[in-house]
């Protein structure tokens, strides 16, 4: 009885319950904390995550895009490119290079990663080899088409799609370095010749290169990014 007597007298505590407005601002407060806390380590976690395998990891670091392969496309640098730079480059020129398998996905991550390290020689190389084994099965497939093929049939369409995704890159990095013609010239030949390419975004859909590209045309144009 005594005890029972000792803890009713006791400030701030009455049927277990906190009564203290100072305790309970506390507790609350550190409780909004860790939950706060929690969230962004789950937030950090899940950005670590691997990739699908067919994008590189990054697509440029400076927060211009969340993703690789992305479908918001990127801003432009702040500098201009020497216009004698930038040039495609021949056989000799691109002997260096690892083309691994040379297979359309080994290729086209290979873009990906050369527009992710701001690799203007290895973006013209990888896209340009690319190009070199695999656009001319794109446009025959391009030409059977009158719109986009639906989810089932995509992956029958995959020169179509990964042709798509090289010559968006190209137009990408063009932009990237303030080449507005180069830029449109590879946004339009995306348009003009491979215009139901689609391509994964990591996020969840496929995403329409060519319709991207139409809306950087207009943008350039408009002298959106001057």
């Amino acid at each position: 009885m005594a005890k029972i007597q000792m803890a009713k007298s006791l400030p701030g505590r009455q049927a277990g319950k906190i009564q203290n407005p100072i305790l309970s601002f506390i507790i609350c407060h550190s409780f909004a904390i860790w939950a706060l806390s929690f969230v962004i380590c789950l937030s950090g976690c899940a950005k670590k995550s691997p990739y699908d395998a067919g994008f590189a990891k990054g697509y440029f670091k400076d927060r211009v895009a969340l993703v690789p392969g992305a479908s918001e496309g990127v801003g432009p640098t702040l500098e201009e490119a020497p216009a004698e730079k930038i040039i495609d480059l021949g056989r000799r020129e691109a002997k260096g290079y690892d083309f691994g398998d040379e297979s359309l996905k080994t290729l086209t991550i290979k873009s990906w990663e050369a527009l992710n390290d701001k690799d203007e020689n290895a973006v013209l190389v990888f896209t340009q080899r690319c190009i070199e084994l695999y656009a001319d099965e794109a446009k025959k497939q391009s030409a059977k088409l009158s719109d986009y093929p639906d989810g089932a049939n995509i992956d029958s369409y995959q020169q179509l799609n990964y042709i798509g995704a090289c010559y968006f890159i190209r137009g990408e990095f063009f932009k990237y370095i303030k080449d507005w013609p180069k830029a449109i010239q590879a946004y339009q030949v995306l348009v003009e010749n491979f215009p139901f390419a689609q391509y994964w975004d990591p996020r969840g859909w496929y995403y329409k290169p060519a319709e991207i590209a139409k809306e950087e045309i207009r943008k350039i144009n408009e002298g959106y990014y001057k």
